[in-house]
């Protein structure tokens, strides 16, 4: 068995988002500069705990992988202590959450539920794959599910809290004697009734 540092790969990965961040920082606002650099700080984090330390098995033991969804969950939730069961089933449903509510902020083609969950999943698949190509740890279906869920769950959130904030600012708006149809901006509506003055 090998380890491989990982580090340096981690840092070309920061390095790389950086520097694609300073290229495009003219056409950025502020909120998406901070959610880019969030990501990238959950991205590192999400890359530590599921790949840290990276060891290449060579000593020919076999490769275990888990295509049935919810088989190895249900069974650990009957066999394993419910604390160590909780603990696998929620960390994997929320560690890919932050990933949900930031990847909208950065873009439009990000506000889509089923990109958000698409792009869970292929990051999962992918952490998931290199797990099991390594040999050291297992391929199992049910991560990749949890993860996929988790991104969508802080999507929802995301969509929900931007709502939320939409319709108090449409109350605002309406209490100052003006009235937002759905989907119209502030500044719109703003520059509208200044017109009209």
């Amino acid at each position: 068995m090998i380890e491989v540092p990982f580090l340096p790969v981690q840092f070309a990965l920061a390095l790389i988002w950086l520097l694609r961040l300073r290229r495009h920082r003219a056409q950025l606002q502020r909120t998406q500069i901070v959610a880019a650099g969030l990501l990238l700080l959950h991205i590192e984090l999400v890359l530590q705990l599921t790949l840290v330390p990276l060891r290449i098995n060579l000593g020919g033991m076999p490769r275990i992988a888990n295509l049935v969804p919810l088989v190895e969950s249900l069974l650990m939730l009957r066999q394993a202590p419910l604390p160590i069961s909780l603990y696998n089933l929620i960390g994997n449903f929320a560690l890919l959450l932050p990933l949900g509510i930031f990847l909208p902020q950065l873009d439009r083609k990000w506000r889509s539920g089923v990109a958000v969950f698409a792009c869970g999943g292929m990051l999962s698949l992918g952490i998931e794959t290199l797990q099991w190509l390594t040999g050291c740890r297992i391929f199992d279906i049910d991560d990749i599910l949890l993860n996929s869920l988790g991104a969508l769950a802080g999507w929802l959130l995301w969509r929900t809290t931007r709502r939320l904030r939409a319709s108090s600012e449409r109350a605002k708006l309406a209490g100052d004697g003006l009235h937002a149809p759905d989907g119209m901006g502030k500044e719109a509506l703003v520059g509208g009734a200044e017109t009209v003055r």
